[in-house]
């Protein structure tokens, strides 16, 4: 059953984004969270027009903004400014703490991102999420994690915001290696420089 749920999920991911590749299709946001009850749908905008460097037009499909509806107060807010024009290819957050295999759980779309953007197994455990075993028993963060892509400058950029759409700020630009360490609660990225190793870490 686990093998053709997996099977299943795959044959999804391949329709839905073709060729695995930033250019083509749009990044899906389409989810509640389910402890501070937010609604989050991306907002897709189709042949936007980019001129690089050599003055040459393109055009890309492109998911650069997110939606953030309160049942509540039926009131949205969007995360970045409505001239926002770098794509959204990871969209992650703290779920709920998971009694039986002591670890923190998260949404869907990390799997999405880790799958489909590098390249790894879709598991309980992607690279993007590590050490996340033996978790002491805490409250799922409150916070957003956001990774965007260039068009223009090839790099990623990784934000970080309230679960409400708030206090939006940039993290790390162009992350070599960027991943997030759950026991302590930090954002890292770590990379070589000649021969020392360079490490940010951000509290999330």
């Amino acid at each position: 059953m686990k093998k053709l749920l997996l099977f299943f999920f795959a044959l999804v991911l391949s329709s839905t984004f073709a060729d695995g590749d930033y250019d083509s299709n749009y990044y899906i946001v389409d989810e509640y969270e389910p402890i501070v009850n937010i609604y989050y749908r991306g907002i897709y905008e189709k042949d936007v027009v980019f001129t690089d460097s050599k003055g040459k037009e393109f055009k890309k499909n492109i998911t650069n903004n997110i939606a953030v509806f309160d049942p509540q107060t039926q009131m949205t807010k969007y995360i970045f400014p409505q001239s926002f024009n770098e794509t959204i290819t990871g969209f992650i957050y703290e779920v709920a703490y998971d009694t039986l295999c002591n670890q923190i759980c998260f949404n869907q779309s990390v799997c999405s991102y880790t799958a489909l953007y590098r390249n790894q197994v879709c598991d309980q455990h992607p690279s993007i999420v590590r050490n996340n075993k033996n978790i002491q028993r805490r409250n799922a963060s409150r916070k957003l994690i956001i990774i965007t892509y260039s068009f223009l400058t090839k790099e990623e950029t990784v934000w970080l915001c309230d679960k409400s759409g708030f206090n939006l700020r940039k993290v790390f630009e162009s992350p070599a290696s960027f991943h997030i360490d759950v026991k302590n609660r930090f954002l890292r990225t770590a990379y070589q420089d000649e021969n020392k190793l360079k490490i940010k870490s951000e509290p999330y």
